[in-house]
């Protein structure tokens, strides 16, 4: 649907989901024309990945990727009339590839396509290394046996790998290995798992372990200038058995020293991979011998942009997605941006809720706290009351982001402990309690084997709590405990508790239950 017919600012946004979603909104409010491409590889689902102020965006007009780059560069044409496109954008890490070719085809300010895929991690190692910088020790591959060979020296000399898709985004199939067997039981899932961020197939990265803090360096550039918008802390730690569980993000002062020497190694990095445009999101290992890359997300900062009020704290104003449109639009604007943010103007942190359970969500006590706290500023609830809360494994299975901001450093710290001690009392979220409804047949399977399926109702002595009673079929039998409290009559065997399933709500005919 169209929502603007006078000629005015035009800019395609190729993906706008996550982050992206955030470009378009501020595009907007801009007053630009914003047109949406969606590459091939981005599913209905993942086109609703949304933060909740984005939704119901109106653009000017959204287009599918064509068959070819030329037909998709006619497609764009056409959509934004009466406009005149003046940047194509990538909002999200599934069209990296396709802004590079519609930029270039479009005779746009672009990163171009000499590189390749601009996406491929191999590729961005293999470039790091050439410019004669600290690179991650790898190799590649689609079949097991060619890999096999290197991943067994790594592990004998390190006993650990990392195993990843050539193609993903925020830990997305990243797995520590400690064993061959380990290592190709993953290979292979990966090989035939489809990617949610768009890679399907592919080949996969086996890479040393690299030991160390994880940092992320924010920049946006233009004309091949480089401006750092941010440097970040990652709070990752195992949990729920994956190596890789994202806890926070902390912001580091881009003038402390760890700062400068992470920023001394990422503008190269940014000038070997050819960047020229747009937004980049680099995550580097500050080892024992240096920082070292792990990988350079050529789009912006992820996260559904829930960062966003705390990068405009902290600088005073602006962030990476604003940074972003005057890099491309608002030359002026841009070359008013220092090379980098100076002191920090209040204290700040991105709290990730880790969830150690799973069930179906009551209630959100967590939610309540932490709308409650001084340093308060935004809450993303990924899972909400009456959702299934699962495990937290990877950024798809957090539960919630909360940022906090303040001009007390003290407070948001006080603020991220009471939210983490809730968190870990297992209080955060109340999880409705479900009780076990089961046919006759499926109990005794359980216990003594698979009876002749029938139904039958509680036996009338069901009346006495807590009694013993035996059920028999097919000259088998076994024995349950009656639980007949009045809001919950419930069915279980002493020896071994049967699963738990949602169980339908009883009608007010008393104790006589179908099993």
């Amino acid at each position: 649907m169209r929502a603007s017919t006078q000629q005015q600012r035009c800019v395609a946004i190729v993906d706008p989901i996550s982050t992206g979603a955030c470009v378009a909104v501020e595009a907007t409010k801009r007053g630009y024309a914003v047109v949406a491409v969606w590459s091939a590889v981005v599913t209905k689902d993942l086109r609703n990945m949304v933060p909740e102020h984005a939704k119901g965006l109106r653009y000017h007009a959204q287009v599918d990727e064509g068959e070819s780059i030329e037909a998709t560069t006619q497609l764009l044409r056409k959509a934004a009339a009466p406009h005149k496109v003046d940047a194509v954008i990538c909002g999200a890490e599934t069209g990296v590839e396709l802004a590079d070719r519609l930029s270039q085809r479009s005779g746009l300010a672009s990163n171009g396509t000499e590189l390749g895929n601009r996406r491929d991690k191999h590729t961005q190692q293999q470039a790091v290394r050439e410019a004669g910088m600290r690179a991650v020790r790898e190799t590649l591959g689609t079949e097991w046996q060619t890999v096999a060979g290197w991943v067994a020296s790594e592990l004998e000399a390190n006993g650990k790998v990392v195993l990843k898709p050539v193609e993903s985004a925020g830990s997305d199939g990243v797995k520590l290995c400690a064993s061959l067997e380990e290592s190709k039981a993953h290979f292979e899932t990966l090989m035939g798992a489809q990617r949610r961020v768009g890679a399907q197939g592919g080949a996969v990265l086996c890479q040393e372990f690299l030991v160390g803090p994880e940092y992320v360096v924010d920049t946006v550039t233009s004309a091949g200038e480089h401006k750092v918008t941010a440097v970040w802390k990652y709070d990752k730690r195992p949990c729920n058995g994956a190596a890789f569980v994202y806890f926070g993000m902390l912001p580091v002062p881009p003038s402390e020293a760890v700062a400068q020497r992470l920023i001394g190694y990422v503008l190269p990095v940014l000038d070997a991979l050819q960047i020229r445009y747009g937004a980049t999101h680099g995550e580097v290992i500050l080892t024992k011998d240096g920082p070292c890359l792990v990988e350079m997300n050529c789009r912006p900062h992820g996260g559904d942009g829930n960062w966003l009020p705390m990068a405009r704290a902290l600088t005073g104003g602006y962030s990476q997605v604003d940074a972003l449109l005057d890099a491309f639009v608002e030359p002026q604007r841009f070359a008013a941006l220092p090379p980098c943010p100076g002191t920090w103007q209040a204290a700040a942190q991105e709290f990730l809720v880790v969830s150690t359970q799973e069930g179906k969500v009551a209630s959100a006590p967590g939610y309540e706290l932490a709308r409650s706290l001084r340093s308060f500023v935004s809450l993303e609830a990924f899972v909400s009351v009456g959702d299934q809360l699962a495990r937290t494994v990877d950024v798809f299975t957090q539960a919630a982001s909360i940022v906090l901001v303040h001009a007390d450093a003290a407070v948001v710290t006080e603020d991220a402990a009471a939210l983490r001690r809730l968190e870990q009392s297992g209080d955060f979220f109340t999880l409705a309690v479900e009780y076990p409804y089961q046919t006759r047949e499926s109990l005794l399977a359980s216990a003594v084997g698979t009876p002749t399926a029938t139904r039958v109702p509680l036996p009338a002595s069901a009346s006495a709590t807590g009694s013993v009673h035996s059920l028999s079929s097919g000259g088998h039998s076994a024995s349950f405990v009656i639980d007949t409290t009045p809001s919950s009559p419930t069915l279980r065997r002493p020896e071994r508790r049967p699963p738990r399933v949602a169980r339908p709500a009883l009608r007010p005919s008393g104790l006589s239950v179908p099993f």
